[in-house]
């Protein structure tokens, strides 16, 4: 598997418009290996990349070390968070949307209430940059998976 994540990247490193990818890995005993977080140019590069017959034979022979029948899923936005293992489908928009609010407001407002005198020496622009830092991880590794894990029901009903 190993190989072929890096036999893709370079792949996928030849092509216009791409402009890189990163790989997550989680930790050994998860039921997913890698996530692989591309970038293009733009939606019309991404479209081009993916019509080729070459990439279509990478999503095959990628296909093959899944752990189920399920394969590959893209996601391209906030649903990346309400993916769990063996549930094929998102929850509805409406309730990615309430969870993520609520998600952001668990981060917001102690930040809102602490960072602010750690920060004020430093000017707005970095101030904002390391408070947005500070919020996109809680939210990436702490929040939204927590989130997830306790309103699961109420996400995914017939799971």
């Amino acid at each position: 598997m190993d190989a072929a994540v890096r036999d893709f990247l370079v792949f996928s490193a030849t092509q216009t418009g791409y402009e890189g990818m990163q790989v997550l890995r989680v930790p050994a005993g998860a039921n997913i290996d890698y996530t692989l977080v591309a970038r293009f140019k733009d939606q019309k590069v991404r479209d081009e990349f993916k019509a080729q017959a070459a990439y279509a034979e990478w999503m095959v022979r990628l296909d093959g070390f899944a752990i189920d029948s399920s394969g590959i899923h893209e996601r391209t936005g906030l649903e990346g968070w309400f993916t769990l293992p063996g549930i094929q489908e998102e929850p509805p928009p409406w309730k990615m949307a309430i969870a993520t609010w609520i998600g952001v407001n668990a981060v917001t407002t102690p930040l809102l209430l602490f960072l602010p005198k750690v920060l004020a020496p430093i000017s707005f622009p970095w101030s904002n940059f390391l408070f947005n830092v500070v919020v996109v991880a809680a939210l990436t590794w702490v929040i939204m998976p927590l989130i997830v894990r306790i309103a699961r029901k109420w996400l995914f009903p017939t799971s």
